[in-house]
């Protein structure tokens, strides 16, 4: 049951544009030593991508008795004073990040800035 699945950005090729004409004065083998090696898909995870059961059962935009914002995740955390505070706060809550260090490092600017 793929409830959580990560989100993998588009990526484009890693091969130079040097590649696209072909050049004679080096071997092949030199020519394919150039190539950066392929990342793993893992590499390239920014964010998790949370389905729609997965938001109801969490109760992160509706609370799941009366699909009302009252109760939900959203009406605990949304004390935002613009609209583009609002809708950032609300990507940051359907798109939750997926390294460790990234947590960590957004979780410590939030702490500065209620510091400040």
């Amino acid at each position: 049951m793929g409830i959580v699945k990560a989100y993998i950005p588009e990526t484009s090729t890693n091969i130079p544009n040097s590649f696209a004409i072909q050049d004679n004065s080096d071997s092949l083998e030199e020519q394919l030593a150039t190539i950066p090696p392929p990342s793993s898909a893992e590499d390239q995870i920014t964010h998790l991508s949370l389905d729609g059961t997965t938001l109801h059962n969490l109760e992160i935009l509706t609370n799941s008795v009366d699909h009302k914002v009252k109760g939900s995740l959203w009406s605990k955390l949304n004390y935002c004073k613009t609209p583009h505070g609002a809708r950032f706060l609300r990507a940051w809550l359907l798109r939750p990040l997926f390294r460790k260090y990234e947590i960590d490092r957004r979780a410590d600017a939030v702490q500065e800035l209620g510091v400040t």
